[in-house]
């Protein structure tokens, strides 16, 4: 049964992604024309040093931090798995529209890009997201007590890595990735 659960796990989340780029290309101009400045902003972010790490450090704890904790939490409520893999369709879905949007606008460089912008802290989140649902949808290994307390402690610390990663070493890969792509 696990093994069923495991397909129809990642199924989901690759059908996720797959409509994130049909949404891309079928809606055509009316979808880029709105959001088609990420890359050209993010070279001015970059290059003026508007980067303010403080506001943007704390922006960081609150959101992913809170996301963090309902998706634990939300892991051992009544259908909460359920929960767990809309995320995950959700987010492959985003995903899949960034990263299209990014080919169509700028070529191979936009994919390029934007990978390197998102590639140290999404390791972290991935690693924290694949363990939640090897726990809770999944459900590998025998139930312990305070297990799930413990797997909560010990995912914080890669969270706050992943959480200052995004903060400190995104905007240098970010300027980097602009150098060699620009």
């Amino acid at each position: 049964m696990r093994n069923y659960r495991k397909i129809i796990v990642w199924g989901i989340m690759l059908a996720g992604f797959l409509a994130g780029i049909l949404f891309v290309n079928l809606s055509g101009d009316t979808y880029l024309e709105k959001n088609s400045f990420w890359l050209r902003r993010l070279s001015e972010i970059t290059r003026k040093n508007e980067w303010k790490m403080n506001r943007y450090l704390y922006f960081l704890i609150k959101r992913r931090g809170m996301l963090y904790i309902l998706l634990a939490v939300l892991g051992q409520a009544l259908g909460g798995q359920v929960w767990l893999v809309i995320y995950g369709a959700w987010f492959c879905f985003a995903e899949g529209i960034f990263l299209t949007s990014s080919y169509i606008q700028y070529s191979i460089t936009g994919i390029w890009a934007a990978v390197f912008a998102q590639m140290p802290y999404m390791l972290c989140y991935g690693i924290v997201y694949i363990s939640l649902m090897k726990k809770y949808v999944v459900q590998t290994g025998k139930r312990e007590k305070y297990g799930y307390l413990k797997d909560w402690i010990l995912y914080l610390p890669v969270m706050a890595t992943g959480i200052i990663s995004e903060c400190y070493i995104t905007p240098w890969l970010i300027r980097l990735a602009l150098k060699w792509f620009s």
